[in-house]
């Protein structure tokens, strides 16, 4: 057994007193991020048209009206987690969301009201309907885990583990009147008395991790990262049926008229209409990505991608196509907006373009031989892009792409700039000039220390260059350059905005500011987090940061900073970019947009410290995470990994001023030992509390 450290952390946590308009970003694509977890039906007696609803990783929620053409946003009153099961129950639909519970809706997903009354697990793998019950299958807590009921719709829970010896329940499946319950790395466990008891069956699944299960005519089939396992004994024993299934990480699994299909991680789908005695490829219009769930509904399938939102198929799964306009959840590293031209260059696929003023986009990228876009420039009637395979220009809006690199000597590109006839390019080996639109280059970099240039400003009739060793400025169109950052403290420049007289950097420890044209430099960091400034925006009198964990805001040339990105959530903004009435951010799970007018809010006045308390830590099975605001307001509460991935979200909601708060986090037994952080957004405010997890 490892031995635990004595260490208790204590970090200041600052929480601003004022308040500011709630930032409601949505998708800007209409349904995204696309990272499609959960797919459900609310099918209505009587009624031709069912509501579809779609759930992602990021906790969105989406529903349909019209059998997949469109989509709409279907979350009021649902927390951010993942969606992990929608069921059905009389006229409501009731969805599972890891970390948060059971929500339940009576107006076909128009809102949705919590029901976790005796629910001490909200670690949630499953969500069924029996009968006139309801069954959760939970996992991850000890003896709080294993099967929860309600037999009155919710409103209430109670644990339904008698004789379910292993509590950490991977998914539940209903077979007539009885209950089967795959557990993680354990038996298969059956019930025949609506759960009131659970008998372990002779043979289990021969695989530690069950993803699916489900019922074709006397027969179960299991989903597992292994393969499709089947019996035909109610669960009693298992043998594998692979034949053909050449992906055999299986993530979902349903059936359609004795048909079965198997959703696959990176395989696409395959189908089976001989009860798994042997499977044959239907992906055609779908492609190989990672299909993460499947539904049948009346009129065909509904499959979830793990990337590019979803597909359906009304032939049975021969043929598939996109049901939903949808940015792919990729990281959008550029923005270029002029006029009704709107571009978004990601570093995962293409360039995208929309002409419906962000609303939705469709892949512009013919020609374009490397599809990681940088930098995008408007031009006139030309748009350019460079990547890491060097500048390319259209000159069709984006419908046809052609090289433009004659005389670069270096393709890693990853600024673009135009000052009247001139275009500069920032590359890994200094800056290149074009006289002529782009058809030739030359080097401009006389001066320049580093020639690893990250991005570009104008000011004051002069280029200023941003590089990873301070800021430079030139007077002459790159003849030569002259040292403008040298009371910097942090010498790598990611980005640049200027606001009047006022020139900002933004580095890997925050934003700096210089009024004198580069000749001194100060840092503007109140309400900032810690960490690297990955963007800025200036639009009318509103500076606006992108940073590892959202957006922010400062109506003050950076004095005061205040989070903007509540309804984003935690998530890094790579690009900013402002059209007439709105906010566009490029992240690394897609586009957003955000009406300006909501960024006109009451700036954060005072500030307040108090002790934040994590102990014990390190840890080894639990840490409690302690602070008493001074003032009331919105906060949430997550775990990152070092990646700034979150691995667990503890609370969202309204914390009053008065008494102390506690959190409890007990790490998901599959996470790695190491360096954790907990990240606390309040009022505008972010802190974080880094902990160590030694088992």
């Amino acid at each position: 057994m490892k031995r635990l450290l004595s260490l208790s952390v204590f970090v200041a946590l600052a929480l601003a007193a004022g308040s500011s308009v709630r930032a409601q970003w949505v998708a800007a694509s209409g349904f995204s991020p696309c990272q499609i977890s959960a797919l459900g039906e609310l099918k209505k007696e009587g009624e031709f048209v069912s509501p579809l609803f779609a759930g992602t990783y990021r906790g969105d929620v989406y529903r349909s009206m019209d059998y997949g053409a469109s989509w709409a946003s279907s979350d009021s009153g649902l927390p951010k987690g993942e969606i992990v099961e929608f069921t059905q129950l009389g006229s409501r639909i009731f969805v599972a969301i890891h970390w948060w519970g059971v929500y339940v809706s009576t107006n076909d997903g128009a809102n949705w009201n919590a029901v976790n009354t005796g629910l001490t697990n909200s670690n949630m793998s499953s969500l069924v309907t029996c009968g006139k019950n309801l069954f959760v299958g939970t996992y991850l807590a000890g003896t709080y885990s294993g099967v929860f009921r309600s037999t009155d719709g919710g409103t209430s829970w109670a644990l339904a583990d008698s004789g379910l010896a292993n509590h950490s329940v991977s998914t539940l499946c209903v077979n007539g009147t009885s209950l089967i319950a795959p557990t993680y790395d354990g038996p298969v466990f059956r019930s025949t008395d609506d759960g009131d008891s659970w008998t372990q069956t002779v043979k289990g699944i021969p695989s530690s991790n069950v993803y699916g299960l489900i019922v074709s005519n006397t027969n179960l089939f299991a989903a597992t990262p292994d393969g499709v396992c089947r019996s035909t004994d109610n669960g009693t024993s298992w043998t594998w049926v692979v034949n053909g299934l050449t992906n055999g990480f299986v993530n979902t699994i349903v059936v359609r008229d004795s048909t079965l299909f198997v959703g696959t991680e990176g395989g696409g789908i395959f189908r089976s209409s001989d009860n798994g005695e042997s499977w044959t490829h239907a992906s055609a219009g779908l492609g190989d990505g990672y299909t993460r769930a499947l539904l049948v509904t009346g009129f065909g399938l509904l499959a979830g991608k793990l990337i590019d939102g979803v597909y359906q198929s009304t032939d049975n799964g021969a043929n598939w196509a996109p049901s939903s306009t949808c940015l792919p959840d990729y990281r959008v590293s550029s923005l270029a907006i002029s006029g009704t031209k709107f571009f978004a260059g990601t570093l995962n696929g293409s360039i995208y373009r929309s002409t419906d003023s962000g609303s939705s986009w469709i892949n512009t990228s013919s020609g374009l031989a490397n599809p990681f876009a940088n930098a995008l420039l408007i031009k006139g009637s030309n748009v350019f892009a460079g990547t890491r395979g060097g500048i390319f220009r259209s000159t069709d809006s984006g419908t046809s792409w052609t090289g433009a690199s004659n005389g670069l000597s270096n393709l890693y590109v990853h600024a673009l700039f135009n000052t009247g006839t001139n275009l500069f390019a920032g590359t890994d080996s200094g800056v290149f000039l074009s006289t002529d639109g782009g058809a030739d280059w030359v080097i401009a970099s006389a001066g320049l220390p580093n020639l690893h240039v990250n991005t570009f400003a104008f000011l004051n009739s002069n280029l200023v260059a941003g590089t990873n060793s301070g800021v430079y400025l030139t007077t002459d169109n790159g003849v030569s350059w002259n040292s403008a950052g040298a009371s910097m403290t942090d010498s790598q420049v990611n980005c640049l905005a200027v606001s009047g007289s006022n020139l900002f950097a933004g580095t890997t420890n925050g934003v700096f500011l210089s009024s004198n044209g580069g000749t001194s430099w100060e840092p503007v960091k109140t309400g900032l987090p810690k960490g690297t400034i990955l963007s800025l925006a200036v639009s009318g009198t509103k500076l606006l940061a992108g940073t590892g964990v959202g957006v922010y805001r400062s109506l003050d040339n950076g004095t005061l900073w205040n989070y903007e990105s509540d309804s984003m959530g935690t998530i890094a903004v790579y690009a900013l970019a402002s059209s007439e009435s709105k906010l566009f951010a490029g992240t690394n799970h897609g586009l957003w947009r955000l009406p300006l007018s909501v960024l006109s809010g009451v700036q954060s006045q005072s500030l307040t410290k108090n002790d934040i308390r994590s102990f014990p830590n390190p840890l080894s099975q639990s840490t409690q995470i302690t602070f008493t605001p001074e003032t009331a307001g919105h906060a949430e509460i997550s775990i990152l990994n070092l990646l700034g991935t979150e691995v667990a979200h503890l609370f969202s909601g309204e914390l009053a001023a008065t008494g102390e708060h506690t959190f409890t986090w007990n790490p998901n037994p599959a996470l790695p030992d190491g360096m954790y952080e907990c990240l606390i957004r309040m009022n505008g405010r972010v802190e974080r509390v880094p902990m160590m997890l030694v088992r």
